[in-house]
Parts: structure tokens; C-alpha cells; sequence
């Protein structure tokens, strides 16, 4: 609703424009000329800007559907992980590949330093 408003409203100013260079008897030729093609020029760059508009509003559209599938994809997985890591309440153990290798906390130890006595 507000699109059409506002198309209308540009429509009706550059309509207003046209009307009063008509009108005007004492307006040279070429200013006339200038003025009609200045407002052909806006028309055409409202048009332009009205389906840039409508493109990227569809666009918008679109990637919210991609977003909303992913999403609900997402927590498909997540519940079916859920189910898959949780048999009863209990955790199962972690595979062969999910073990982490216990970490060496032994340090390498160097040789005693010898002190000689003067």
C-alpha cells in the first residue's frame, strides 16, 4: 500500500511539473525541452529504482526460505544426534576414534651441571 501511495506521489509532482512548463508562455523553447527530459529521466530512474526494489525484496524472500530449511534441517540433525548419542540417558562410551590419547606430562631432564671448586 505505501509503494502505490508513493508512486503516486511521484507521478502527481512530475505530472505538477509538466502541467506548469505547459502552461508557462514566456519559457523559452529549450528550457521547456530540458525540463521535459529531465522529467523523462526521473521517470525512468523511478521505475528503475521501484523493480531494484522489488528484485531485492524477492530475494530477501528466498533467503529466508533457504534460512528457515537449513534451519529446520539443523534441528533435525540435532535431535536425531541426540537420540543416536543417548541410548536410555546413558551416553555410550566414545569409539576407538573419538578417545583423545591421554597427554605426557613427564618433562625431558637434563644432564647435572658441574661445579668446580677454586
Amino acid at each position: 500500500m505505501v509503494e502505490v501511495e508513493v508512486t503516486r506521489s511521484i507521478e502527481e509532482a512530475l505530472n505538477i511539473i509538466v502541467n506548469t512548463t505547459d502552461k508557462s508562455r514566456n519559457m523559452k523553447k529549450e528550457l521547456k525541452k530540458a525540463i521535459y527530459k529531465t522529467v523523462s529521466t526521473l521517470r525512468n530512474l523511478f521505475i528503475k529504482m521501484k523493480v531494484m526494489l522489488e528484485e531485492g525484496t524477492k530475494q530477501k524472500h528466498q533467503t529466508d526460505k533457504e534460512i528457515n530449511a537449513m534451519k529446520t534441517e539443523l534441528d533435525a540433525c540435532k535431535k536425531n544426534n541426540n537420540i543416536n548419542t543417548h541410548a536410555e540417558g546413558k551416553l555410550e562410551p566414545p569409539t576407538d576414534r573419538e578417545r583423545v590419547p591421554p597427554r605426557s606430562t613427564s618433562r625431558q631432564m637434563l644432564p647435572p651441571h658441574k661445579t668446580t671448586i677454586l
